[in-house]
C-alpha cells in the first residue's frame, strides 16, 4: 500500500488502475547453516552471506490494472478508500471525523446531502 501513488476507476471497462511510485528495494540471499558437533554438547549456528547476490533493483514502477471477475470494481475502490482513510487518522480518540474526506475516498463523490 505504501507504493500506491494514486488510483483511477474506469467505470465503463470495470477496472481499477493503480499508479505506483518508484521504490528501491534491496534483495539479498542469506544462507543459514547449522553445524552440530556430536562430541560436544554445544551446537553452533553459522550465517553465510552471499555478497554477489545482493543487488538493488527498482520493482514498483508504473501502472497495475485490476479487472475484478466476481466482485464489482466499486467494492474494491471502497475498500481501498476506507483503508487509506483509516491510515490518515491518528490514534487520538478525540480526533474530528472528516466525513467529507471519507465519502470522497470511498465513493469518489462528495458527502451526500441529507
Amino acid at each position: 500500500m505504501s507504493s500506491i501513488q494514486s488510483w483511477h476507476i474506469n467505470w465503463e471497462l470495470n477496472e481499477l488502475i493503480l499508479n505506483l511510485m518508484n521504490q528501491t528495494k534491496i534483495q539479498s540471499n542469506i544462507k543459514n547453516t547449522t553445524t552440530y558437533n556430536i562430541n560436544n554438547s554445544s551446537n553452533t549456528s553459522n550465517t553465510k552471506i552471499d555478497y554477489q547476490s545482493i543487488s538493488k533493483f527498482n520493482e514498483f514502477t508504473g501502472r497495475v490494472i485490476i479487472r475484478p471477475i466476481d466482485v464489482s470494481v466499486r467494492m474494491i475502490a471502497e475498500f481501498l478508500g476506507g483503508y487509506t482513510f483509516l491510515n490518515l487518522r491518528s490514534p487520538e480518540k478525540n480526533q474530528y471525523l472528516a466525513e467529507d474526506i471519507f465519502y470522497k475516498l470511498t465513493t469518489g463523490i462528495s458527502q451526500p446531502s441529507i
